[in-house]
């Protein structure tokens, strides 16, 4: 039985009520929103039927609000420092990075990229992330210190995760993962000095002491 056309029907009035109630609750009504303003629905659906010679005719109306598209983005960038098993980060010592983004709105994000000036990021672009839905295996870096970097004393990169959303502003979010570089220095010094007593074999007023001095960087950073 389809709404909206004719159909037998019983003549019981309680009977009619019944199928009717039974028309109007199978009807489907779908809605795409397609842009990012807040949408008021009214749907109206029309029954009619024949009974004894009369046309009978009933409604039934639903109101739906449905949100508005709100795109969302998360994106957190992880430092990871391999010293190498001595305790200090020195030069050719690696920082590795993770990076986790979440779709925190409530439509679809694609072409879900991440960028960082600074370092070679490792993945493609996610093709679809859906409401909720996260991913911290895509991406991937790593940055080999530097001498640069011990003298300013830390590595700081910014990395910025951009993705397109089909309603509403493309998010794009930027985050930060800073990784101090304390330089750890030691050194050992030792002087000696050799005296030449020159032909008599003693030591006189006017003979010399020629000195050496050794300096030795005991730590690991330059």
């Amino acid at each position: 039985m389809n709404v909206g056309q004719p159909y037998q029907m019983n003549k019981a009035k309680g009977r009619w009520q019944r199928k009717l109630a039974t028309a109007l609750s199978v009807v489907p009504f779908v809605w795409l929103l397609a842009t990012s303003a807040p949408a008021a629905i009214t749907d109206t659906v029309v029954a009619t039927g024949q009974s004894q010679g009369q046309t009978l005719t009933s409604t039934a109306t639903v109101n739906v609000t449905v949100a508005p598209a709100n795109p969302g983005l998360s994106f957190v960038k992880t430092a990871t420092p391999h010293d190498g098993g001595d305790g200090s980060l020195d030069v050719n010592d690696t920082i590795s990075y993770s990076f986790t983004l979440k779709n925190t709105g409530n439509v679809t994000l694609t072409d879900v990229m991440v960028s960082d000036p600074q370092v070679t990021i490792v993945g493609a672009a996610i093709p679809s992330l859906a409401p909720g839905q996260s991913d911290s295996t895509t991406f991937s870096a790593v940055h080999t210190i530097t001498t640069a970097d011990l003298i300013a004393g830390s590595f700081n990169n910014t990395a910025t995760a951009k993705a397109k959303a089909a309603a509403g502003t493309n998010p794009s979010v930027t985050s930060t993962a800073p990784t101090d570089l304390t330089v750890v220095s030691s050194m050992t010094f030792k002087k000696a000095g050799v005296l030449n007593m020159g032909p008599d074999g003693r030591a006189d007023v006017g003979d010399l002491i020629t000195y050496q001095f050794t300096v030795t960087n005991t730590g690991p950073s330059p």
